[in-house]
């Protein structure tokens, strides 16, 4: 028996697949100048170069579906970026451990770097941008482009404020009912 689709019918496929194919970007800046150091690996991953330690910036961060990501950095001001993706943990005292892709620079561009990655849902992973040489450092604008939603992970500070937040609000609430 052939059935005959109806153009609801298709509309409703069409709209289905394009939803699907629809990808989220997130986007985000910052610095390396004044960061926190280590020794980056080499593009390749394989070894850590005899360069002196070099500025960086760390942003962590889960996705909502599992699938391919662009990650794109441009340095502003002049200086040549490198970057790294790390999953499930970043250590900086150990750069080459949970390391799954660098780059130096997109289509031989100094100062702007980018690669894809297949990420997993619910997997912590580090987008980390620091410079190709120690004098290398700066401002950066980074992005993140895949089919599901980029969600920042907190800082273990940034828990700290709450539950302290909370807490005056607690004893603030406590105090006035007494008072009551």
């Amino acid at each position: 028996m052939i059935r005959k689709h109806t153009p609801l019918a298709l509309a409703a496929a069409l709209l289905f697949i394009a939803h699907g194919a629809s990808a989220a970007t997130f986007e985000f800046t910052g610095t390396t100048a004044g960061g926190p150091t280590f020794s980056r690996p080499v593009e390749t991953l394989d070894f850590i170069p005899t360069i002196d330690p070099v500025a960086y910036s760390a942003f962590e961060f889960t996705v909502s579906s599992t699938g391919f990501y662009n990650f794109l950095s441009v340095a502003n001001g002049g200086w040549d970026n490198f970057t790294l993706l790390y999953g499930p943990g970043f250590n900086p005292a150990f750069p080459l451990t949970n390391a799954i892709v660098a780059n130096d620079d997109r289509n031989f561009t100094a100062g702007e770097s980018a690669f894809s990655a297949n990420l997993s849902a619910g997997v912590r992973y580090t987008y980390v941008t620091t410079g190709l040489e120690s004098m290398a450092f700066g401002a950066f604008n980074n992005s993140i482009e895949g089919m599901g939603t980029v969600t920042a992970v907190p800082e273990p500070s940034t828990y700290l404020m709450l539950a302290l937040g909370l807490a005056a609000l607690g004893c603030k609430r406590l105090s006035s009912r007494r008072r009551g």
